[in-house]
């Protein structure tokens, strides 16, 4: 070992293409690791739009009015509700009772 580190010869071919290796893996694992991201990035973005979205159509105020049956303790009550945020999948959704 201590004739190869006062050696003068410079590095041998196996040594180089093991260190070209190394970078390429490591390169190669970087890379993988920002498309991830990017692709967590993308997905986060789309689900807060979404969010937004629904929201925003909950506050606005544009809804679809209906009524809602409530059984409890032996009586029925219904009230005039309208629905705001209509969603496809009904994820995010505000009542108002409606006041005539």
């Amino acid at each position: 070992m201590r004739k190869k580190l006062t050696s003068r010869h410079g590095e041998t071919l196996l040594e180089a293409l093991i260190a070209v290796l190394i970078v390429a893996l490591s390169a190669a694992l970087l890379a993988t690791m920002v498309s991830a991201g990017a692709k967590i990035g993308r997905d986060a973005d789309k689900a807060v739009d979404e969010y937004y979205k629904e929201y925003n159509a909950a506050e606005s105020g544009a809804g679809i009015t209906s009524s809602v049956r409530i059984d409890y303790s032996g009586s029925t009550r219904v009230i005039d509700v309208t629905y705001l945020g209509e969603t496809e999948d009904n994820s995010l959704r505000s009542y108002r009772k409606v006041t005539t």
